[in-house]
This record gives C-alpha cells, structure tokens and sequence, in this order.
C-alpha cells in the first residue's frame, strides 16, 4: 500500500469538501442580501428625516455628545424604517465605528474631534439609506469673478476736461 497516494487523494477529498462550503457560504450571504431590501420612504416620512437630521446637526455646535447620541437613534430609526439590518453593508462598519466613539465618551475618553467623526459616520448612513448628500462640493465663485469687468480704454466722453 503506498501511503503517498492515500494522503494525496484525502488532500484532494479536503480541498473538494472547503469548495463546496465556500460555494454554499457565497450563496447563503448573496440570498441574504438580496432578501435585505430597502424600503422607500414617503415623501413626508423623508422630510422629517431630513429636519431631524438638521437639527442634530446644529445641536453638535454646542452639545456635541448629546448629538451623537441623537445621531444614533435617528439612525436606528431610519434603518427600522428602511428594513435593513446592522449587517447591511453600507451601515454595519460606520456604526460600528460611531457606536465605538459614544462608548468611549462614555468612559470619558473621546475627544470632540472623535465625537465630529462619529457624526461623520452616521452622517454616511444617513446619506446612504436616505440617498441624499450634505457634502456636495459647490462652486464659490473667486474675487475676480465677482468684480466687474475691467475696461482698459476710456472712451472720449468719459475723459476729464482740462
């Protein structure tokens, strides 16, 4: 009996058997996800998502922890109303990472530079499940484009009289 070709096939055997649990693991979590649908949201259920979302956001300039917080539930809120889970790609690793920073303010241990990114993180899911985006670059226009236009010639009756 040659013990080299009984340990080739189980390797063999092994690497079939690895294949097909990874297949059914890609399958599984691709059903999952498809199964993890969005849900709309109304027009009036948005809008107050969006005051909502303004309102933590103005409440950070004086209470930045107290908005954090309130970040949190309005996004636990709007993942309950959009049917996703902390699973969910676009939520899980943002929350996780804005969770992580109240549970150091907590411990008195997070500054206010981590409390501006932990609503940064929310900031991203609310975006994502909202489809809306806060942080659109827009144009601001340079002193040069405001100014008048300068002409370089004066014409005749705009000359002094001497």
């Amino acid at each position: 009996m040659d013990l080299s070709n009984i340990n080739s096939q189980w390797i063999w055997i092994a690497a079939g058997v690895i294949a097909v649990v990874l297949i059914i693991a890609l399958v599984a979590s691709v059903a999952r996800r498809r199964s993890e649908t969005l849900r709309p949201l109304t027009a009036d259920v948005r809008e107050r998502f969006r005051a909502d979302w303004r309102r933590v956001e103005e409440m950070f300039i004086d209470r930045p922890a107290s908005a954090v917080v309130q970040a949190e539930e309005l996004i636990n809120e709007l993942i309950r109303t959009r049917g996703v889970t902390m699973k969910h790609p676009r939520v899980a690793e943002r929350y996780r990472a804005g969770h992580a920073v109240i549970d150091r303010h907590s411990r008195a241990k997070a500054s206010t530079e981590e409390l501006r990114q932990a609503l940064l993180h929310y900031r991203g899911i609310y975006e994502d499940l909202t489809g809306e985006r806060t942080d659109v670059p827009t144009t601001i226009p340079t002193a040069a484009e405001l100014a008048t236009p300068r002409r370089d010639t004066i014409r005749e009756d705009e000359r002094p009289r001497v």
